[in-house]
């Protein structure tokens, strides 16, 4: 049985709600990758995609500097524990279409990250 803590991203980028979407962005570009979780202290309590980002604000024609991440993020994302499964992963990203999955600890903290892409990288070993 493969278990996420095996293999899960733990160098995760994280945000808070009171941040800008510009801030986002910048650190998004600056580690190449496509979302960081939204985080109060230790705990997630939201997501922010590229995705989102184009359509909440880009398409939208809103200034990036002046909306907030909170005004953007996705709220109470659907987390999985360390302990999850491969198959747990992959049945949720099916069932919603994610391909970003956050992980916690049994204390509800930030532990990790699974995202489409490591899925890929996992079964084309």
């Amino acid at each position: 049985m493969i278990l996420i803590k095996d293999w899960m991203s733990k160098k995760i980028a994280t945000v808070t709600e009171s941040q800008t979407i510009l801030d986002a962005v910048k650190l998004m570009d600056k580690q190449n990758i496509g979302s960081v979780v939204v985080v109060q202290g230790k705990k997630p309590v939201g997501i922010l995609t590229e995705r989102d980002m184009l359509r909440k604000v880009m398409a939208k024609g809103k200034e990036p500097k002046t909306i907030l991440i909170k005004e953007v993020m996705t709220p109470n994302p659907k987390m999985l524990s360390e302990d999850a499964t491969l198959l747990d992963v992959t049945k949720l990203m099916n069932k919603y279409g994610f391909r970003h999955i956050i992980i916690i600890n049994a204390a509800g903290d930030l532990s990790g990250m699974v995202t489409a892409k490591d899925l890929i990288k996992l079964v084309s070993v």
